[in-house]
């Protein structure tokens, strides 16, 4: 995983990545990314923007399952402390029972 400032670039990996939109919106005006690269290609990304440092995390499903999503929230909570955040904020639905798994196992 890499921490990456919002650039054009990165922005144009992101869209030919297939993410949606409403989570590239979110990408988009992030204070930092975390992302995962494979062959090229953006498959996992992490962010945190907004006056509530919201996060969210979002992995191309053929790449769920492998780890990925827990690796980019702990590279969102170590670079949130070296920035030195006071906290941070996400949501996620109820029934997303792997989501919640890897919360509750980060602590």
């Amino acid at each position: 995983m890499t921490i990456v400032n919002v650039s054009d670039d990165i922005k144009e990996k992101l869209i030919q990545s297939n993410f949606t939109s409403r989570f590239l919106n979110n990408c988009f005006n992030s204070k930092f990314l975390s992302i995962k690269v494979e062959d090229q290609k953006i498959v996992g990304v992490g962010f945190v923007g907004g006056l509530l440092n919201s996060y969210g995390i979002e992995i191309i499903e053929q790449f769920r399952g492998k780890g990925i999503g827990k690796k980019l929230l702990s590279d969102v909570i170590n670079e949130c402390k070296n920035r030195n955040f006071s906290f941070i904020t996400g949501v996620f639905k109820p029934i997303n029972t792997i989501s919640i798994k890897i919360h509750m196992n980060s602590g």
